[in-house]
């Protein structure tokens, strides 16, 4: 066998293997087209009802709707670089202080409206976060999936491959 066709059943196989990834990584991100933004759950501070590893989504909630209980996604800083989600433990004031189920102790520094991200679903899909963190984290992964990608298109548009 030619050591090109056999590179080229190495690289289709590999190829559909990214597909496959790719349309889970898409589906994953799917529900922001409805408001709905997937969050990676990263720590045990709401277990055991969210656990580490797994994908939640918020989405934008009005300050009247919130209520004690309500589980949200907030920062307490504007950049928006460290998302924390938590329960409301008690509103006061337009104060907010937040609690995680996994904690002993509510938050020490409370919240207002603006700081709050949006209301959590109650849908978590398990482990997948692994690899949504994974990939998010490795830039690396997508050019290596890229250059397979483009080493199938050419491997299937060389007129060796071609049936006559």
């Amino acid at each position: 066998m030619n050591i090109l066709k056999v590179y080229k059943k190495i690289v289709d196989f590999t190829s559909d293997v990214i597909y496959i990834f790719a349309i889970l990584y898409a589906l994953v991100y799917a529900p922001m087209l409805l408001g709905h933004h997937p969050i990676v759950v990263v720590s045990e501070s709401m277990n055991p009802y969210f656990k580490v590893g797994g994908i939640v989504y918020y989405s934008h909630v009005q300050e009247d709707q919130l209520q004690k209980d309500d589980v949200i996604t907030f920062s307490y800083e504007d950049d928006d670089k460290e998302l924390i989600t938590h329960r409301i433990y008690a509103i006061e004031n337009g104060k907010i202080t937040t609690k995680g189920d996994g904690n002993e102790k509510a938050d020490s520094k409370q919240i207002e409206y603006s700081n709050v991200k949006g209301r959590v679903s109650n849908v978590m899909i398990p482990f997948l976060g692994y690899f949504v963190g994974y990939v998010n984290n490795n830039m690396y992964v997508i050019v290596c999936a890229i250059l397979i990608l483009i080493s199938e298109f050419i491997l299937d548009n060389l007129r060796c491959f071609k049936r006559r």
